[in-house]
């Protein structure tokens, strides 16, 4: 009975991840003093879209055991916490991805926000096209169309 109550209680637990293997979207976390095994991260991935966040030493996670052996489970990462607070202006109508360096990209469902503290880059290899039905505003003080 006490190793059924051990495994339950280890489904699903908090933690901090301790070591990263971000080539392969691996980590290891420290639940309650006790170190983990290497644990596949869960990411967003098949065969139409892959999209990579990695993990980084020091974030809260949870990890899901589903047999009860933490050394067999998976990482769910990104518990909003203290020290890893939401995005400034968060709200329920407001999706935003905002990076370590500035970048922040935002959008209300309708409007699409992009800021870039550094260099924008935009490559095409069949060419870009730009459309509006209103006005087109470009603000800077040099525009070279080559």
């Amino acid at each position: 009975m006490r190793e059924l109550e051990r495994r339950t209680n280890n489904i699903i637990q908090i933690g901090t991840v301790v070591e990263t293997d971000n080539k392969k979207a691996l980590a290891r976390v420290n639940i309650l003093g006790r170190v983990t095994d290497f644990l596949p991260v869960k990411m967003i991935g098949n065969s139409f879209i892959k999209v990579f966040i990695p993990v980084r030493v020091g974030e809260q996670v949870m990890v899901v055991c589903p047999y009860g052996n933490a050394n067999s489970g998976f990482i769910i990462p990104s518990i909003f916490n203290k020290s890893c607070k939401e995005p400034v202006g968060s709200s329920p109508d407001l999706a935003i991805v905002e990076f370590s360096g500035g970048v922040r990209i935002d959008s209300d469902g309708v409007n699409l926000n992009l800021f870039t503290p550094g260099l924008l880059n935009i490559a095409a290899t069949a060419g870009i096209n730009i459309a509006s039905s209103g006005v087109i505003n470009i603000r800077g003080s040099k525009i070279n169309l080559n």
